[in-house]
């Protein structure tokens, strides 16, 4: 990787998601957890998803609200959709990574590579819920980097500190999944602040 250009990295991860997933795209469908997701936004529309979802996660059943419309329960669309979440987690885990460890390149293009290809998460093929989740780990993720661009880039701290407070509070508010590692935030910022100091 090291003679990779940044650039580089995020076709490299786009490649290696499209290669692995996008193959046989084409030839899947709706599985699991979509089936009773297609149900109601066939029975009772999008705004039938705000209501299933008001009981336990209200803001998530919102999301549903602005992505089902636009795409309708067409399988190709949520599978395309669900890849290009995946590729964007991990080229915001390399960036977040990057921004972290400076001087690790290889290390963070290696760990996003692996994030995309980890074979433990096996339900890539439940688009319709699983494009949901990699919204909001974006935003997760995308809160963590622009923490660390805080610290980095004084000029800027207030809006990216502002920024990563407002995405860490949409993801809390989104689903609880990511809240233990949300904890973690101290610690990796005090490794910028040291390296800073």
């Amino acid at each position: 990787m090291k003679r990779f250009r940044n650039g580089v990295i995020p076709l490299f991860l786009l490649a290696l998601a499209g290669l692995a997933y996008g193959l046989w795209a084409t030839r899947l469908g709706i599985y699991w957890d979509d089936v009773p997701i297609t149900w109601i936004y066939h029975t009772y529309g999008a705004s039938g998803l705000t209501r299933y979802f008001s009981t336990n996660r209200p803001v998530w059943g919102l999301l549903y609200q602005l992505t089902v419309p636009v795409l309708g329960m067409h399988a190709l669309a949520w599978h395309i959709l669900a890849i290009l979440g995946r590729w964007l987690s991990g080229v915001l885990l390399w960036r977040f990574l990057l921004a972290v460890w400076r001087d690790r390149k290889d290390f963070a293009a290696w760990a996003a590579a692996l994030f995309i290809l980890y074979p433990g998460f096996s339900q890539q093929f439940i688009p319709v819920v699983y494009s949901h989740f990699f919204i909001v780990l974006n935003v997760f993720l995308g809160s963590f980097l622009l923490s660390v661009l805080a610290v980095r880039q004084p000029r800027r701290r207030l809006i990216y500190s502002l920024l990563a407070w407002a995405l860490g509070l949409a993801n809390l508010l989104f689903m609880e999944y990511f809240f233990f590692l949300e904890l973690t935030r101290p610690l990796w910022l005090a490794v910028v602040i040291w390296q800073e100091s």
